[in-house]
């Protein structure tokens, strides 16, 4: 039975980019990455600025997912988001699936 990921990093069909799950470890590593937190009454998700553009959304995305995976969390990174090949100081050839 597959593992749900900690994290799940999506473009939307408005074209936000959000993240959603994790812990407090995560939140920081997120807002390290740009991310910012959005909060309804019932509920939080972090969001990219909606000013950035799509190939730099794209970059900053991809680099929270790999800031994310390198201290362990699974993270489900959408394919539209993904940006070059995720490599680690434990994963330098980059073969550790991601997204």
């Amino acid at each position: 039975m597959p593992v749900p990921p900690d994290v799940v990093i999506a473009r939307h069909p408005t074209g936000d980019v959000t993240a959603e799950g994790g812990d407090e470890l995560a939140a920081t590593l997120l807002k390290r990455a740009s991310f910012v937190i959005e909060t309804t009454p019932l509920s939080f998700w972090y969001r990219l600025p909606w000013d950035m553009g799509e190939a730099r959304e794209n970059q900053m995305a991809s680099h929270a997912a790999c800031m994310l995976t390198a201290v362990g969390y699974r993270v489900d990174l959408g394919h539209d988001l993904h940006v070059g090949t995720f490599t680690t100081p434990s994963d330098p050839q980059g073969k550790r699936v991601h997204g």
